[in-house]
């Protein structure tokens, strides 16, 4: 393949898995690109099916393939090149994921739940946003919605839906992350939060599963043990289909598989993954009534390290099972510390800017903070000036750690996680509790007087220099 296709090709692909920043990491075999993506509603498969140069694509084994040939080493090293990946050796077709260690699993478990939760956030934003206008806009606030009336009705179950349901949302992603029949997953879920079982499990009425007994647990608004099913369901799916004729396949290999999930749904792998997510939920109570407003305040302080490693992720997904457990309704330890410290994360911009002698500089300044202060793009300021500059990380911490320390002490609560990073973020602080606006709010104040003080007291090291003589 010529230079000149190649690159055009490697540009043509990168657009098409949604574009670099959609990409977590490629690798390549003998014959195909092997991307993880973020979001893989992004990739445009059909697209990249079309171009000239790709044989076929697909999502499988949970990546996205590209089918490039013979000539898959030169258009690899053009991808990243112009992507600014990290370029890495051949790996096998179908080679194996290396050595099971207790750092693996981890990883394959921060993953899992990962690419279980991230694909149905607008679900939980959008139930999150009406949640919050009959919130700010019913008694407790501003008393226009009155209670009892259809629309507080009406936005109140359109709320709930989003939490309740869960076990249906995370069964799609789930077949998608673990490439299983998603329709037979959603049924799955679905048969979870069946009234007749919800009924039994209301009256404590002992029931079976081919005469092997159900533990009985509600399934509503718990995420852990669809993740957990979905998972198991691959390899039933995978076996099934290796001793089923194919004439019969489509008619046994969905039937099968429900039928042999019922048991090890009912009788063990939703059992156990309640209890895990009960385990979950009574650390972090544990943590939060042993170490009192700190827990908050650590968070806080270390949530920008968090997101530069990755393990941020699994932490919202954790906070989002307390909001969705109807017990508890709200997350007063993990999103309270992240919401702090993005506010954090403002002041720092805001103070770069102003520390600035150099015009470009302060332009750069001033497009991260209003990126992130009402574009909620926060990546920007964190690798631009964070994670580049050793005291701007410091001043983050520590605005987030006392922003954090505040909201915990004057006992702030989120109530939904909206997914947003600009400053309407605040709004996920109003709920039951009318306090826990007022105790957001001082906390995120707290955080961003911090960080602009300290930033513009004690500088940058190198703000009063030219992004080109920096990079120079």
């Amino acid at each position: 393949m010529d230079a000149t296709r190649c690159t055009e090709l490697s540009s043509q692909i990168i657009d098409l898995v949604g574009g670099k920043d959609n990409v977590s990491n490629v690798l390549h075999c003998a014959s195909r690109l092997r991307f993880n993506l973020r979001d893989y509603d992004k990739a445009d498969i059909d697209a990249l099916k079309a171009l000239k140069g790709v044989v076929t694509a697909q999502q499988t084994q949970g990546q996205l393939q590209v089918f490039i040939g013979t000539e898959v080493g030169q258009v690899y090293d053009e991808v990243c090149a112009q992507g600014g990946f990290e370029a890495k050796a051949e790996v096998p077709d179908d080679a194996p994921r290396g050595p099971i260690t207790p750092r693996s699993i981890g990883t394959a478990i921060i993953d899992a739940v990962t690419a279980c939760v991230n694909p149905i956030l607008p679900v939980i934003i959008a139930a999150g946003m009406v949640t919050v206008v009959n919130t700010l806009l019913g008694p407790n606030f501003a008393n226009i919605i009155k209670e009892g009336t259809d629309l507080s009705t009406l936005f109140s179950f359109v709320g709930n839906s989003g939490f309740y349901f869960f076990p249906v949302f995370v069964a799609w992603a789930g077949a998608r992350k673990f490439n299983c029949n998603v329709p037979v997953s959603l049924l799955l879920g679905a048969i979870l939060l069946h009234p007749t079982y919800n009924q039994i499990v209301a009256d404590g009425t002992p029931f079976t599963v081919y005469g092997i007994p159900v533990i009985l647990t509600s399934y509503a608004s718990n995420f852990i043990p669809m993740i957990m099913i979905t998972w198991v369901q691959s390899y039933v799916e995978k076996f099934i289909e290796k001793i089923v004729p194919a004439s019969l396949k489509v008619v046994l290999v969905p039937s099968l598989t429900v039928l042999v999930m019922l048991p090890l749904m009912f009788c063990a792998l939703g059992p156990i993954g309640n209890i895990i997510g009960q385990g979950i939920a009574a650390a972090m109570v544990w943590t939060h009534e042993t170490l009192g407003f700190v827990s908050t305040a650590l968070v806080g302080g270390l949530w920008i390290l968090l997101i530069a490693t990755g393990m941020h992720q699994a932490l919202i997904a954790i906070a989002l099972g307390q909001m969705a457990n109807p017990a508890i309704g709200y997350d007063d330890s993990i999103m309270v510390g992240a919401l702090i410290a993005v506010t954090a994360l403002y002041g720092v911009e805001l103070a770069y800017a102003i520390r600035a002698k150099d015009a470009e500089v302060r332009s750069t300044g001033i497009t991260y903070f209003i990126t992130a202060f009402l574009g909620g793009i926060g990546e920007p300021g964190i690798f631009g000036i964070l994670l580049k500059y050793t005291p701007a990380l410091v001043y983050n911490m520590i605005g987030g750690f006392v922003g954090g320390a505040v909201a915990g002490i004057l006992g702030a609560k989120v109530y939904f996680f909206s997914g947003l990073g600009n400053v309407f973020m605040m709004l996920g602080f109003a709920g039951a509790d009318p306090h826990s606006l007022f105790a957001g709010c001082a906390g995120g104040l707290a955080a961003f007087g911090v960080a602009l003080a300290l930033g513009i007291m004690g500088g940058f090291g190198e703000d009063s220099k030219p992004l080109s003589k920096k990079a120079a």
